[in-house]
């Protein structure tokens, strides 16, 4: 049976006491026979490679990397191209960036003294170059 770890981030425990840090907890996965396995885990024949913009190797799930889904989707619909770099670039879709841009920056007055620094520097640095280029795409220069 597999295992995944769960590392709580709260200051303190239900009783208002401050918990350690380094807190962890093993819970196992339960085993869902009736479910089809992903498409990835599905063999492929021999010598055919995968897509590299659909295979997400072994990209944790974090914090860090919805910020940077958010902001890769922001540029895109900027205009800008593909992650791939091989796509061709969307039509912009300026209210819809704005909205991608909007939520980051909830995300940062929401999230504010609970992100690491790391996390922090990271949603600070993709805001700043988000709305620079939303900026310079709605001011009309480039």
């Amino acid at each position: 049976m597999s295992e995944i770890t769960v590392k709580d981030h709260r200051l303190f425990d239900k009783d208002g006491n401050l918990r350690d840090q380094d807190q962890t907890e093993k819970a196992p996965l339960s085993p869902q026979p009736d479910l089809e396995p992903p498409k990835e885990a599905q063999a492929q024949p021999e010598g055919q490679k995968k897509d590299p913009a659909i295979d997400l190797g072994d990209l944790p799930t974090t914090i860090g990397v919805l910020f940077l889904d958010i902001a890769t989707n922001a540029l895109m619909q900027m205009g800008e191209k593909g992650v791939d770099g091989q796509s061709a670039p969307n039509a912009p879709n300026l209210p819809w960036a704005k909205r991608l841009i909007d939520l980051l920056g909830v995300l940062e007055k929401k999230t504010k003294g609970n992100l690491d620094r790391e996390e922090e520097e990271l949603l600070r640095a993709l805001l700043y170059d988000v709305r620079l280029k939303y900026v310079a795409l709605t001011s009309g220069s480039k």
